[in-house]
């Protein structure tokens, strides 16, 4: 923020902390309702796979691999073998894909709170049925809250983007 946007240190790191507070409260807070466990299976299990796809992706083929492996292999105290070029480039892409698409049916089940549902059908003790109401209720929330955080920070790079094509701090050519 204090880059891009010229805020103060100390207003940086009081909106980020606030962001921080707001978004593990929840953990621990709600922790009985798996709201840990769902930001833990969104944040270090999906979106790792689709980020690091995007990443490759816009690495490889948007950046460009010639660009890219120019950066790569510039000052470097060891040879890269020019075989990771085209791991970089098809490999990986194509591997990542794979997990993706392999995993949707456990994404899908997991949106649609499949293991939950189940328990509810079996269960017959009211207790039981309302936490397993509540959990339903907070996983979707967290989910909601992850998603509004990752929007957030896709409009924030956007902006800052913008900001540095409209301020001329790098051309087409370096973006």
């Amino acid at each position: 923020m204090r880059d891009e946007f010229g805020w103060k240190r100390e207003n940086s790191a009081w909106l980020f902390g606030a962001l921080i507070l707001i978004l593990g409260l929840p953990t621990v807070v709600f922790f009985n309702y798996g709201v840990f466990d769902e930001y833990d299976y969104w944040a270090g299990t999906v979106s790792l796979v689709i980020f690091a796809l995007f990443e490759t992706i816009l690495f490889a083929w948007i950046f460009g691999i010639n660009r890219g492996w120019k950066e790569i292999t510039m000052g470097a105290d060891i040879k890269v073998p020019i075989v990771f070029k085209y791991v970089i480039k098809y490999v990986t892409p194509v591997i990542l894909g794979a997990v993706f698409i392999g995993s949707l049916p456990s994404i899908m089940d997991t949106i649609n709170n499949t293991a939950i549902h189940e328990q509810l059908a079996t269960a017959t003790d009211e207790t039981t049925i309302s936490t397993l109401k509540k959990t339903i209720f907070f996983k979707n929330i967290s989910r909601f809250a992850l998603l509004g955080m990752w929007v957030s920070i896709a409009v924030a790079v956007a902006i800052a983007y913008r900001k540095r094509m409209r301020e001329g701090r790098f051309t087409n050519a370096e973006a």
